[in-house]
């Protein structure tokens, strides 16, 4: 799993642990480690709450969150591919006591009001 370092006094951000294969996406476990979360297990209830959320749309959870068995140094592991609406949905539903969940918050409220005046133009 990737740990977010500082690099040259920047810290990385979320944009930076995007993948794409076609279809921009993040694991689980990164934004696990981004958000402050210790393991699967708990971040696991993150994940379950954004679920529900899709349900709850009645959007297909299944296409935003990709159950996929990775291979990594402590053997094969679970982990999730993770849209962007998933991340969101996720960081929404951590535990905003925890300064990378708040933080996580901030960034997405951000995003989304660059987002409105970009369309505003």
């Amino acid at each position: 799993m990737s740990d977010i370092q500082q690099v040259n006094d920047n810290q990385l951000s979320f944009e930076d642990f995007k993948n794409e294969n076609g279809t921009a996406y993040w694991w689980a476990s990164d934004l696990m480690n981004m958000l402050g979360y210790k393991d699967m297990k708990s971040f696991q209830r993150v994940l379950d709450r954004a679920t529900k959320a899709f349900v709850s749309l009645g959007i297909p959870h299944y296409e935003n969150i990709i159950a996929i068995q990775r291979e990594m140094q402590d053997g094969n592991v679970q982990d999730f591919k993770l849209t962007r609406f998933a991340c969101y949905l996720s960081v929404m539903n951590g535990d905003p006591k925890k300064v990378e969940v708040a933080q996580a918050q901030a960034y997405f409220a951000q995003q989304t009001r660059k987002f409105e005046l970009f369309i505003q133009n």
